[in-house]
């Protein structure tokens, strides 16, 4: 009797982790798309590039809800190499068909462009560059994902005239 209500217990107990875990993993996916959604909004049909001063980085692009906009060296400013894994902590700046892309003012119109991923979407780019965002970046202008070494390469801002910015880093 004992037995069969310990492996009842068992059962029990290994049923309510995996629910646990089951939550737990949505409320990840919950926030992780909420949190995207918030860096990366189409208004009025166009993602907009605006740019911000930013302590110990100065005047930086931005989305238009003020989240630090990236580049990562290993594109070398012709493809978007940052996909799958990468890509769920660096989402990029999708243009999707609908919406054009807009330079806020004081950004360079000229520079902006995009670039075709290997799914097939098309992402912003500035002065070649594909941007962007960080996951970690929690609050717009805090700029947490500057001089961050993963996935092959550091991630830095850039600037209206297109620099790559990279002071005020973890490694700088």
């Amino acid at each position: 009797m004992a037995i069969r209500r310990s492996r009842v217990l068992l059962t029990v107990a290994i049923a309510v982790v995996v629910v646990l875990v089951g939550v737990a993993g949505l409320f990840v996916w919950a926030y992780q798309h909420f949190v995207d959604r918030e860096r990366f909004t189409v208004a009025d049909g166009a993602v907009t590039i605006e740019h911000h001063v930013v302590p110990k980085l100065g005047d930086i692009l931005v989305t238009d809800k003020g989240y630090p906009l990236y580049m990562f060296p290993p594109d070398h400013q012709s493809e978007v190499t940052c996909t799958g894994n990468c890509a769920e902590n660096w989402p990029p700046i999708v243009v999707p068909a609908s919406a054009r892309l807009k330079a806020g003012s004081g950004v360079r119109a000229d520079l902006l462009g995009t670039r075709t991923a290997p799914n097939g979407k098309h992402v912003a780019t500035y002065h070649g560059w594909p941007l962007y965002v960080f996951i970690g970046d929690d609050k717009p202008y805090k700029a947490t994902g500057q001089g961050e070494v993963t996935d092959g390469g550091a991630w830095y801002v850039l600037n209206p005239a297109g620099d790559v910015v990279t002071a005020g880093g973890k490694h700088s």
